[in-house]
């Protein structure tokens, strides 16, 4: 018996060029591409059934804060807060 096709859905995504660009660079280097990089976001989101990384409030109000989880230590390490921090 034949295996059943699996229904695909589009997500559409707003962030600025430059974001989008390094973002872009950075997951070819990696060996995917933006769209691989976010499905792997969604289906770690569902297997561990909460958002990858650590999201708290920006207590100035300008935001979110995030922290990311380091593979080889084990801990949170800082990250990008909105709109800040990349290139």
């Amino acid at each position: 018996m034949a295996k059943a096709a699996k229904e695909m859905r589009n997500i559409t995504v707003r962030v600025d060029a430059r974001l989008h660009e390094q973002a872009s660079e950075l997951f070819e280097e990696l060996g995917t591409d933006l769209s691989g990089a976010i499905r792997m976001f969604l289906v770690q989101a569902v297997r561990e059934r909460a958002i990858p990384f650590r999201a708290t409030a920006n207590a100035a109000g300008t935001g979110f804060n995030y922290q990311v989880m380091s593979p080889k230590e084990g801990a949170y390490m800082p990250a990008v807060a909105q709109g800040e921090g990349y290139r």
